[in-house]
């Protein structure tokens, strides 16, 4: 567990020595409440409670454009930040970077959002008719 972030690293490459309370940088997807890791390293900051850049990779679900969040798993992304954000849709496997929130570890501040693959359910469908 990363704060409340369960974290799967049993296939990962773990760089370090990993122990309770020990700061680490975890590469990975996360896929419903579980970070899939693929890269675990020590680090000697931890980046969310020091207000820094983390990255996040998930499907997108609950977009709000309206308000400019989303959910990733358990994280709130706010995208409000990002100047020309590309356009979302539920479904879609996206890439943020930002900063947690300093007093809501579940919310992170994107300072960029990039679309990495538009799922079939992500598409608008259009109806259409043909003559037969």
């Amino acid at each position: 567990m990363i704060g409340a972030q369960l974290v799967d690293y049993s296939h990962a490459t773990v760089t370090g020595m990993l122990a309770n309370s020990t700061p680490v940088e975890v590469v990975g997807t996360l896929a419903g409440t579980t970070l899939s890791a693929t890269q675990v390293s020590v680090d000697s900051q931890d980046a969310e409670e020091n207000n820094e850049d983390v990255e996040f990779d998930g499907m997108v679900s609950a977009l709000d454009t309206t308000a400019k969040t989303f959910k990733l798993g358990d994280k709130t992304i706010d995208y409000s930040a990002v100047s020309n954000p590309p356009t979302l849709n539920n479904g879609a496997e996206v890439k943020v970077q930002g900063a947690v929130d300093a007093t809501n570890a579940s919310l992170v501040h994107a300072t960029d959002v990039t679309v990495e693959q538009v799922t079939a359910a992500a598409v608008p469908r259009t109806a259409r008719s043909q003559r037969r």
